[in-house]
């Protein structure tokens, strides 16, 4: 039986994407994430302190294969912040990071 207690260290998202039935992954290379995404390999990916130069064309095809797209912050080294998933991933996802 798991335990539904939030661990020490677990951020918000990933406590409600495991309770809510996903697995998480971390992957810490962009351009990989997004394109299993985008392949359909995985529901989504989500990195914080990215660089725009790690998404700008991963964000692209992940829109253009229909997912939901959302990145913001400056676009100085590790100033972006990526969020790219299915709509039912970004419904749970979407409660705990503000997506434009």
């Amino acid at each position: 039986m798991t335990s539904a207690c939030r661990r020490p260290g677990q951020s918000g998202v990933e406590y409600a994407l495991r309770t809510s039935g996903w697995g998480v992954a971390e992957y810490r290379c962009a351009t990989i994430g997004l394109g299993f995404a985008a392949l359909g390999f995985v529901d989504g990916y989500l990195e914080k302190h990215t660089s725009i130069r790690d998404i700008a064309a991963g964000s692209v095809i992940c829109r253009e294969a229909g997912l939901s797209v959302h990145a913001r912050g400056a676009y100085h080294t590790g100033g972006q912040t990526i969020f790219a998933g299915t709509v039912e991933l970004s419904t749970v996802a979407g409660r705990h990071l503000a997506l434009d």
